[in-house]
């Protein structure tokens, strides 16, 4: 059918252009255009899943019936929503599940409007709840109300009728399963929040060494796109790991001793870099070391940062695939707590000492020295 003939007959009040495949001009363009005496109107059978918002822009006063049956409509058209004076609309034999709230206004907003809504595939589910108050509430606008059958729970098949007077059970219904499945995701979240919690807890270590690593690649990342020298860090006999009591023992003593025998040592007060997090320094310290000693002590056993050191020369003992670790041991460590933190670590308590000690000798140091 060519829509410029009908647009021609601008003194037609019905039309009928059913099952004339019309779906696609339908929603390319208006082609009712200029018939501004139009009253009733009939395009069923026509494939339209949509219409053009300016549909009937030359019928907005004039048109007062108008068939949309048996297309492929899943809503009412927006451009239906300018007619100001329709008395009845035809959706039978459509693709409607419901009528949504803009659909609602649009029917409540004209008091002698009738609809028909036949053949629908309707829903009666907490989806559409809004939909059946519309229809308890307005059901005289609905021409065929006393056929119309909706799917009951997206199960089986009944009367709409016999939904609405089950509604108010379905309301109960359908806030009991939103609070139960608020319930279920809260204590699923929950749960995740305390697993999570309590891996971040067992491996605390771990999680500071991968975040250590990948904030001293980002910042190395940071300094080479800015065009700051990155500094290439010596290459060190050991680091030398200490408590805050051991420190004049540790760097007088020990490293004085070690010196005189042409030991190169990295220690904290000695090599560590200004403005650099301490994690960051002590994996630079550590991967430029070929041995780890740790000076143990109540100080050493008390200090979460030597924790941290432990793990790290364990995995770096694990990625050079050879023991790094020597340890030194002060008299007034009691005996046992000289393998507390370090037995998850090692193992037993039986291996400690070979996983430590390259020379499976342990050095006591009198406290007498510190």
């Amino acid at each position: 059918m060519n829509p410029e003939f009908i647009s021609h007959l601008s003194s037609i009040t019905n039309l009928s252009i059913a099952q004339c495949n019309i779906g696609h001009n339908a929603k390319a363009f208006p082609i009712i255009y200029n018939l501004t005496n139009l009253t009733s109107l009939d395009i069923a059978e026509n494939l339209i899943d949509d219409l053009n918002p300016i549909f009937f822009q030359s019928q907005v006063l004039s048109l007062k019936n108008l068939s949309l049956a048996d297309n492929n409509l899943r809503a009412i058209p927006k451009a239906v929503f300018v007619l100001q004076n329709l008395k009845y609309l035809d959706l039978r034999l459509n693709l409607l599940s419901g009528i949504s709230s803009d659909e609602m206004s649009f029917i409540d907003g004209l008091d002698d409007l009738i609809i028909f809504l036949g053949g629908n595939a309707l829903r009666c589910s907490c989806e559409t709840l809004p939909f059946m108050n519309w229809v308890r509430d307005n059901y005289n606008k609905i021409k065929d109300y006393n056929i119309l059958t909706c799917k009951y729970n997206n199960v089986s098949e009944i009367k709409l009728e016999m939904a609405i007077r089950q509604l108010h059970q379905m309301e109960i219904n359908c806030v009991s399963n939103i609070w139960l499945g608020l319930s279920i995701s809260g204590l699923i979240c929950l749960l995740l929040i305390v697993m999570v919690v309590f891996l971040l807890y067992k491996f605390q270590p771990d999680v500071r060494y991968v975040i250590a690593r990948v904030k001293r690649f980002l910042r190395k990342m940071n300094r080479k796109a800015s065009n700051v020298p990155i500094l290439n860090h010596k290459q060190y006999h050991a680091y030398v790991s200490y408590g805050d009591t051991n420190y004049k023992w540790a760097c007088k003593v020990l490293y004085k001793a070690l010196k005189d025998e042409g030991f190169h040592l990295s220690l904290q007060h000695k090599d560590f870099e200004a403005g650099i997090p301490l994690s960051e320094n002590i994996l630079d310290a550590i991967d430029s070391s070929r041995r780890v000693i740790f000076v143990l002590s109540h100080d050493f056993l008390e200090n979460e940062w030597d924790d941290f050191k432990i793990q790290i020369a364990t995995y770096h003992a694990i990625r050079k695939r050879r023991k790094i670790s020597l340890s030194l041991y002060f008299w007034t460590l009691f005996n046992y707590m000289r393998y507390q933190n370090l037995y998850n670590e090692f193992g037993s308590e039986s291996n400690v000492l070979d996983g430590l000690n390259v020379t499976n000798k342990t050095q006591y140091c009198p406290s007498g020295k510190n």
